[in-house]
């Protein structure tokens, strides 16, 4: 039947859990933290609309060493899910916009860092 499995659902039926976060302790015995936004793709036979035919949910993850932000990534995850969406239904491939959203977010947090870094330390001194 079309591929569908036990795990399929209508949209009426899904229950959106839009933010998720997680912590794993690594082997070495560092941390790392999950954030996490299960979506719904789009139908392969009705691309443009998000009520129409059943689909498995997924999920977005970013994965961090960083405790807390828990807005900041619910918003990331919240933009990288717009972008998923919007090249859904203009039926361009995601990974471009969202790979340049990505990048960019890392930038600016690079670029904070140090900001901070420099802060800190001239005001140590």
């Amino acid at each position: 039947s079309g591929g569908l499995n036990r795990h399929d659902v209508y949209m009426q039926n899904y229950v959106f859990a839009s933010h998720l976060t997680f912590a794993m302790q690594l082997s070495n015995g560092s941390k790392i933290f999950g954030h996490v936004r299960r979506y719904l793709p789009s139908h392969p036979d009705a691309k443009t609309r998000h009520d129409v035919g059943r689909r498995s949910a997924r999920a977005i993850v970013l994965i961090t060493r960083h405790v807390g932000g828990d807005a900041f990534f619910a918003s990331a995850l919240k933009t990288i899910d717009a972008l998923f969406s919007l090249a859904s239904a203009t039926s361009t491939s995601p990974q471009g916009p969202v790979r340049d959203f990505c990048y960019g977010l890392y930038g600016q947090h690079a670029k904070h860092c140090a900001s901070f870094e420099a802060t800190s330390s001239s005001t140590s001194s």
